[in-house]
């Protein structure tokens, strides 16, 4: 294994509700093998961490007060090519959500209502792989 299998999934978490900001930082800060870095509340947030931070996945909602994720996407990646970006919206994702998505470099698009718990750790952990994660409850794309 290589020291970046061995490190932990250095993550930012992005969403403009703090109650779900703070859970989602609850949550993710006990799973072994995940390390946030950071969080942010808005798109200007988000890039400013990317760029402050080695980051290895950007979990966002898709709806943020100065724009959307799948927008940011762009410019977060020429920030930082390496970083995974993964969507989060509570309007259920449809196809031409995730297909918007892929085609503005995002790594996945999943439902807010996923069992937060077991899988988003999973997703994290197969978006960093290179995969295109979306939930398994709603494939949308091969």
């Amino acid at each position: 294994m290589s020291g970046q299998e061995d490190a932990p999934i250095a993550v930012v978490l992005v969403d403009d509700t703090d109650l779900v900001l703070n859970s989602l930082v609850r949550i993710l800060r006990g799973e072994h093998g995940i390390e946030v870095v950071g969080t942010a509340a808005n798109v200007h947030d988000m890039l400013d961490m990317v760029g402050q931070h080695h980051v290895d996945v950007v979990v966002t909602d898709y709806m943020l007060p100065d724009g959307d994720g799948i927008s940011a996407t762009r410019p977060l990646k020429e920030r930082s090519p390496g970083t995974k970006v993964l969507i989060l919206t509570g309007w259920g994702p449809d196809t031409d959500m995730a297909n918007r998505a892929r085609e503005a470099g995002c790594d996945g698009i999943l439902p807010k209502s996923l069992d937060i718990h077991g899988s988003l750790v999973r997703y994290i952990e197969r978006a960093r792989l290179g995969e295109f994660v979306t939930s398994d409850s709603d494939p949308l794309l091969p």
